[in-house]
């Protein structure tokens, strides 16, 4: 029974925020506003503490699009993780040394 109702606890913080990201894509027409807006919802759902966004350019390229606290620069290409990450149909926990491209630290 406790655990039916943590996965319905956790299910329903899910969908709240899947709908403040949704109100704030809605709400913002200043990309780089709404991607930090989005990113800090998303890692403090996720318990991160870097936080990015990929976007893929005119060209199918995927490309740093939005860096918290200056780590990266916009428009270069993205590591193998956000590559892997984009192409895959599940959640991806990074290795340390794929952690260690992005600037952070792999959590277990």
């Amino acid at each position: 029974m406790a655990t039916s109702l943590e996965a319905a606890r956790q299910r329903s913080q899910d969908l709240m925020t899947l709908f403040n990201v949704d109100e704030s894509i809605r709400a913002e027409r200043n990309m780089q506003r709404l991607l930090s807006r989005v990113t800090r919802t998303m890692a403090e759902r996720a318990g991160a503490s870097a936080r990015s966004a990929y976007l893929r350019d005119k060209d199918g390229v995927l490309r740093l699009e939005y860096a918290a606290e200056g780590t990266g620069r916009p428009g270069t290409a993205a590591p193998a993780f956000a590559l892997r990450v984009a192409q895959a149909e599940a959640p991806l926990t990074a290795s340390p040394a794929e952690a260690q491209e992005f600037g952070g630290q792999c959590r277990r």
